[in-house]
């Protein structure tokens, strides 16, 4: 009898890139996940950096930790001149978190959760944009 291996297969690519980026805990597990006030956040938003992304998700590395499963609201901005340009929006769920440095410093893997089309097209412009080369 065969048996179904108990890994997840990556079906795109992932492309490296540090760009700023902020995340929150989305409105469904505000309740279950609480980030304490003298968290590092600004209005609610944690900052955080963006350090890759793929069709299929992004990955964050953040000074706070947050628990496998947890849903999150995140937002991945411009550098430089754009930085205010938000060049994607979406909902994403956590599914990797491990410890990279003592400041802390943790690096959470999300997967893309709920996209919508316009969602979908910001990501596919992003993904253009990182493949065009320097000036994301």
């Amino acid at each position: 009898m065969a048996q179904t291996p108990n890994f997840v297969i990556r079906r795109s690519d992932r492309h490296e890139i540090v760009l700023p980026a902020r995340f929150r805990v989305s409105e469904g597990h505000a309740e279950e996940v609480r980030v304490s006030s003298r968290a590092p956040q600004r209005d609610g938003w944690i900052e955080c950096d963006l350090i890759d992304v793929a069709q299929g998700g992004v990955g964050l590395i953040a000074p706070l930790f947050m628990p496998r499963g947890c849903r999150l609201r995140f937002e991945i901005m411009g550098h430089g001149e754009a930085s205010s340009e938000v060049l994607l929006e979406s909902y994403g769920r956590v599914r990797r978190v491990q410890m990279i440095d003592r400041r802390p410093a943790y690096m959470l893997g999300l997967l893309f959760e709920d996209q919508t089309v316009e969602q979908r097209v910001m990501l596919s412009k992003l993904l253009e944009r990182i493949e065009e080369g320097p000036g994301v």
